[in-house]
């Protein structure tokens, strides 16, 4: 917007016509709009913390495994506003727990980042 606002004109009929009465003050005079020093520019955004409410895991091993052979899944760490974590930033320790058809605890097998890290 460059400079001031139109005055605000409600319309009373739709309150109840002649009965209704609004009054409109202006409370603050507009301004002319101004760059803000140095803007535009590119600026360098990265994720925040680790959420474990928008992390998400995907891969054949979440759902299908076999006893002795190696399964794999992806677990993708995401910040609280569901931005992808960065293989550089800090690593996350997760525990990962593997139930036999929802009755009892398998064994702890190894865990290794995708990146070797």
């Amino acid at each position: 917007l460059e400079g001031d606002v139109n005055m605000l004109i409600p319309n009373k009929l739709q309150l109840g016509g002649e009965v209704a009465e609004i009054r409109v003050k202006e409370v603050m005079k507009g301004r002319r709009s101004k760059s803000i020093s140095g803007f535009p520019r590119t600026m360098n955004v990265t994720p925040g913390q680790t959420s474990p409410l928008w992390t998400t895991a995907h891969g054949e091993g979440l759902v299908t495994a076999r006893a002795g052979e190696n399964s794999t899944f992806v677990i993708q760490p995401k910040d609280s506003f569901g931005n992808d974590r960065l293989a550089e930033q800090s690593a996350d320790l997760f525990a990962v727990y593997i139930y036999h058809d929802g009755s009892f605890p398998v064994k702890k097998g190894n865990i290794r980042r995708a990146d070797g890290g």
